[in-house]
């Protein structure tokens, strides 16, 4: 599988790309069709301390494109949420994320 990861106003992190790689391939292992993985970090302008650091990442497979991002106040736990989120919607199980997060694709 290949994983591309996209920096928008964020300095690259060989430890955070790390990161969002064995988050991702915990996916593939239990969905040994996807094919390919895209991660992007990008900062935005919040009035809260919580948000501002968004994760999205989206999955190639046979079929629609799935995409989950997660906002919050570091990128770790924004990609360790949009990894669940994704989990979450592909087993129609309900998940309450606040209203930092945005899935699309299933």
């Amino acid at each position: 599988m290949n994983i591309n990861f996209e920096y928008h106003d964020v300095t690259a992190s060989s430890a955070l790309e790390e990161f969002a790689k064995e988050q991702v391939e915990k996916l593939v292992h239990k969905y040994d069709f996807i094919i390919r993985a895209d991660i992007f970090f990008k900062m935005e302008n919040t009035s809260s301390d919580e948000t501002g650091k968004i994760a999205g990442i989206r999955l190639s497979a046979p079929g629609p494109r799935l995409f989950a991002e997660h906002s919050s106040k570091d990128f770790y736990e924004s990609v360790k949420t949009a990894v669940a989120i994704r989990w979450s919607v592909h087993h129609h199980k309900p998940c309450s994320f606040g209203l930092s997060t945005r899935v699309a694709g299933y």
